[in-house]
């Protein structure tokens, strides 16, 4: 299980490598591909990965404190985006407002995705996903279970319309999928060893594939 600070670091990584990825990305979208990317994450590596729970507003699912994270970023200059705007500026809504940009600053590259495995999928969902427009992203964002599930609450009075957590209960994956436990075991193993090269350990086991069949059988 990730520490706090090791959440907080996992955050920053999938941010900066957001920004690296697209060059410049504006507070809507960057949120919604956040939120797009720790869904999928879970559902195709059934655990969590920045461990964000994104908080729903008007037009969809925020990280919980975006604005702090970007400007602390900023101030290292990691990001690049003007503080001044974005504290002043009360709403993450790119249809009213004057849309706010961040940019990579110099010290990126200290804080991309390092495991390989987690850097491809998420460049993956920046492929299918980060050249929507505002309106077809809120779309697809609202189509996604989690989404689903909270409006239907909200619906019968259970949970408020905005301010709370969209992704507090984990979304549910099947146990007995053996490929996505598959995922799983081989991700936990790259997180905890990442100086270990994943794409080699993948070109080694191919090459090595011909000695199944001289194992003796028991």
């Amino acid at each position: 299980m990730p520490t706090k600070d090791e959440k907080k670091d996992r955050l920053d990584s999938v941010t900066c490598t957001i920004v690296h990825e697209l060059g410049k990305v504006g507070l809507f979208h960057y949120n919604k591909l956040t939120y797009l990317f720790e869904y999928l994450f879970i559902k195709n590596f059934a655990m969590r990965y920045t461990g964000e729970l994104f908080v729903r507003i008007d037009h969809g699912p925020i990280v919980s404190n975006y604005k702090q994270q970007i400007i602390q970023l900023t101030k290292t200059d990691v990001l690049s985006t003007d503080i001044s705007l974005l504290k002043r500026n009360r709403y993450v809504d790119d249809f009213k407002f004057r849309k706010i940009l961040v940019f990579a600053g110099t010290n990126i590259n200290n804080k991309l995705i390092k495991a390989d495995m987690v850097y491809s999928f998420l460049l993956k969902v920046l492929d299918k996903y980060a050249h929507l427009s505002t309106t077809a992203l809120e779309e697809v964002v609202y189509q996604t279970p989690p989404m689903v599930k909270y409006l239907e609450q909200v619906k019968a009075g259970i949970r408020q319309e905005k301010g709370k957590y969209v992704l507090k209960d984990c979304v549910k994956i099947r146990s007995d999928n053996p490929q996505i436990q598959g995922r799983k075991i081989a991700l936990q193993h790259i997180l905890k060893h990442p100086h270990i090269d994943y794409e080699n350990q993948k070109k080694i086991a191919k090459e090595m594939e011909f000695l199944e069949k001289l194992r003796p059988t028991l």
